[in-house]
């Protein structure tokens, strides 16, 4: 659950150059930057539900994020 209202989150997104990576956040926004879904499974393919996963040079940590959404046991960037 977050802590940052809608307002809030918009302000961080206005005030900061987020570029590289679209990163969706809660509320429907979205920091603006390049999707990265088609490089998803090449990185992140085949199971990882249990696994460690070490992301070394994870900018905004696109990555990481999906790996805890797969289940990913421990996931540092």
């Amino acid at each position: 659950m977050t802590k940052y209202t809608k307002d809030q989150i918009e302000k961080i997104i206005s005030e900061n150059r987020f570029e590289y990576q679209k990163i969706e956040l809660p509320y429907n926004l979205s920091t603006p930057g390049s999707e990265r879904n088609s490089d998803l499974d090449k990185i992140l393919g085949g199971v990882i539900e249990g696994k460690s996963v070490l992301d070394i040079g994870s900018a905004y940590g696109y990555f990481c994020f999906e790996a805890e959404k797969r289940g990913a046991s421990y996931v540092y960037g």
